[in-house]
Order: C-alpha cells, then sequence, then structure tokens
C-alpha cells in the first residue's frame, strides 16, 4: 500500500512541463507511409518543394528527429526529381492542360470551375462561395470542382469525376449548369459522360492525370 501511494505522489508531482516534454518528443517516422504521402503530392502537380514539406509535418503529433528531418528533405527531392524526368515523355499538351482550358472557358461563361477544391467532396462548396464573393463584378450561373480524392483516385485507377452545382434552384437553371459543362468538355475532345441525374457526378472517362508541378527556384534548386 505503501508503494502505491508513493507511486502516486511521484505521479502527481511531475510538473506540467515534464508532461509536455514527453507529448512533444520527437519520435521515428514512418518512413513508408510518408513516402506514399509525398509521392501523392508529388504526382498530384500542385504542390510545391516547400509545401510539400509543410504537409509532411503537419501529419506528424510530434516534431521530426534529426534524421527523419534529412530523410525526408531527400525523399521529397528524389521524388520531385524523378517526376521530372517522367514529365519530359508527357505530350506537350497534357489532358490536365486541355481540363484547364476548359475551365477557363467555363469561367468567361459564367461557371465557377475550381481545380483541387480541398481535400474531399464537402470542402468544394466553401471554397466555391469563396470564389464566387471574391468576384463581385460578375455574376455566376454555377459551378464545377474536382478535390484531392479524386486526384488520388484518377492517379490510380484513371478517369476523373467533377462535381457541378447551380445557384438558382429552378429545374431549368439546374440541368442547364452540367450540360454548359459537358459541352465544353465533349469540344475539347473529351469522353464525358452524365447520367442526366443531378445528383450524379459528370465524369471524364480514361482521362489520364498528368499534372506538371511548379517550377519555383527554390524547387530547382533542392530537387
Amino acid at each position: 500500500m505503501r508503494d502505491w501511494l508513493n507511486w502516486v505522489v511521484r505521479i502527481a508531482s511531475m510538473t506540467k512541463g515534464e508532461f509536455v516534454n514527453l507529448s512533444t518528443a520527437p519520435q521515428p517516422l514512418d518512413r513508408q507511409r510518408t513516402a506514399q504521402s509525398v509521392s501523392r503530392l508529388v504526382h498530384g502537380g500542385f504542390a510545391k518543394f516547400s509545401e510539400i514539406e509543410a504537409s509532411i509535418r503537419d501529419e506528424q503529433d510530434t516534431p521530426l528527429t534529426a534524421e527523419d528531418e534529412r530523410w525526408l528533405d531527400t525523399e521529397i527531392r528524389r521524388q520531385l526529381k524523378d517526376k521530372r524526368r517522367e514529365e519530359n515523355d508527357w505530350p506537350e499538351e497534357t489532358s490536365w492542360d486541355r481540363l484547364n482550358k476548359v475551365f477557363k472557358s467555363l469561367r468567361r461563361n459564367g461557371i465557377i470551375a475550381l481545380h483541387n477544391a480541398g481535400f474531399e467532396e464537402s470542402d468544394g462548396p466553401a471554397l466555391v462561395e469563396e470564389a464566387r464573393e471574391a468576384s463581385t463584378s460578375r455574376s455566376f450561373e454555377g459551378f464545377c470542382f474536382y478535390h484531392q480524392q479524386d486526384i488520388d483516385a484518377a492517379i490510380e485507377h484513371g478517369g476523373l469525376a467533377l462535381s457541378y452545382g447551380s445557384f438558382a434552384s429552378s429545374p431549368e437553371a439546374m440541368r442547364s449548369v452540367p450540360e454548359v459543362i459537358l459541352r465544353n468538355l465533349r469540344e475539347a475532345g473529351f469522353a464525358a459522360e452524365w447520367s442526366g441525374n443531378y445528383t450524379d457526378r459528370i465524369v471524364l472517362v480514361g482521362f489520364v492525370w498528368q499534372k506538371r508541378s511548379p517550377r519555383t527556384t527554390k524547387a530547382r534548386r533542392t530537387a
């Protein structure tokens, strides 16, 4: 009984700082899982070197060890270098480049079109609303976007799903927006499919995800 009480007193006497130090001590990195996360960001093509590094750090509950810091830096450089080597063999205009042109055309024609709109479906509407509020000099009929999970699926399986919506609730408006999107996609040569049901997404069949990574000064120097 006395030993148990002594143990309780000892635990209770530990300072707050000691508890904090224990919880924030550097922990070994799961390098296999981290390499997969780096690959997802690298092949997505949107993130710069520093953004990939920051994203990986944000995933960790504790600081990285010095050894893992060096490993992460090297791993990001390696994967970016390998991807840029792959990019040399890509066509001059990739499917993503053509999609980007379609999105620009949609914006000119009153439809907000966003690339990489958050991590999942529920993130998109808020980002669409931000874009709408930022464009106070223009009016928009609707929107179109895809998100990070769509990118991951496109890289792994091919094809790309697009979300869409109308800012008006009339049946005519709700059908007009996906029809405008489909027309633009098909005119650009995409095999775009839609069931005609407003709750179903537009699918670009056979879409090959090839987006070139940003060419920043730091990325060139470090990768």
